[in-house]
C-alpha cells in the first residue's frame, strides 16, 4: 500500500462513520462496555419542575444528524435565547476533517458530529453578553454536572441514540474516538435515582440514573456545562 493510501485510511474510516445516523467521539480507551438498554421511565414534565427548562425543539425530520445543533439550541433557549437552528449552526466552526473543534458533516441526513472544544466554542458566542459562559465538563463525572444544576445551569451530555454501548469505529483525533451510534442531549435535572433529559430524538425522558451512567461513561463522559 503507497503512503498517500496509509494517509487516507483515517479519512475514509470517518467517512464510513457517517453513514450511520451520526458519527462521534469519545474519550475513553479500549473497547466499548456492555450495557442494556436504558429504559425511558416516565416523562419529567409530570413530576419534575427544574430550575431552568431547555427548549423543545426534535430533530427530526428536518436535522437527522444535527443533535448537537439541537441541543445547544435547546439549551440556549433555556438562558432566554431565541435562536433559530440556522442561527446556532451558524455560531459553529466548521471543517471536513476535524470533528473535536469545529463542526464536520452536514446535521440534514449525512452524518455529522462535533465535540465538547467545538460545542462550547459555539455556546459562548451564543452566550455573549447574557452573563453566562459555557465550559468543557468532560470527565468531571456526574458531579459536575450535578454542581451545575445545583447552580441553575444546564448540561449538554454525549450519549448513544439507542442507549446501548457506543460503537467505536476506531478513527481517532488523539485521545477523542469516533462512535457510530453518537448522541447528544440536554440534562436539566437529576434526583430520586432518576436523570431528566431533553432529548432532541424523544422529547423530555427520565432514565434510572445507573443505566444513564453505564452509557454515559462509556462514551467517556463528554458533557458541557453552561451557567
Amino acid at each position: 500500500m503507497t503512503r498517500q493510501a496509509l494517509l487516507m485510511l483515517p479519512v475514509l474510516a470517518g467517512m464510513a462513520a457517517l453513514i450511520w445516523l451520526a458519527g462521534c467521539v469519545g474519550t475513553v480507551d479500549g473497547e466499548a462496555a456492555t450495557t442494556g438498554l436504558a429504559t425511558v421511565i416516565d416523562s419529567p414534565a409530570e413530576d419534575v419542575a427544574p430550575a431552568r427548562a431547555p427548549g423543545q425543539e426534535m430533530q427530526m425530520p428536518d436535522y437527522p444528524t444535527g443533535c448537537e445543533i439541537v441541543s445547544l439550541r435547546n439549551a440556549l433557549e433555556g438562558f432566554g435565547l431565541s435562536l433559530t437552528f440556522d442561527e446556532v449552526y451558524a455560531l459553529f466552526d466548521r471543517s471536513e476533517s476535524d470533528f473535536v473543534n469545529a463542526w464536520w458533516g452536514s446535521p440534514y441526513g449525512s452524518g455529522g458530529a462535533v465535540y465538547p472544544p467545538g460545542m462550547v466554542a459555539a455556546a459562548n458566542r451564543g452566550l455573549e453578553g447574557s452573563g453566562h459562559s459555557a465550559a468543557d465538563a468532560t470527565g468531571c463525572g456526574i458531579d459536575g454536572v450535578s454542581v451545575c444544576l445545583d447552580d441553575r445551569g444546564l448540561a449538554i451530555v454525549w450519549i448513544t441514540t439507542d442507549m446501548e454501548a457506543p460503537r467505536f469505529t476506531g478513527w481517532a483525533i488523539g485521545k477523542w474516538l469516533m462512535y457510530a451510534n453518537e448522541h447528544c442531549a440536554v440534562v436539566y435535572d437529576m434526583g430520586d435515582g432518576k436523570i431528566f433529559l431533553q432529548d432532541p430524538l424523544h422529547g423530555d425522558v427520565s432514565y434510572p440514573i445507573e443505566d444513564f451512567l453505564n452509557v454515559w461513561e462509556a462514551c467517556g463522559s463528554m458533557a458541557i456545562t453552561i451557567d
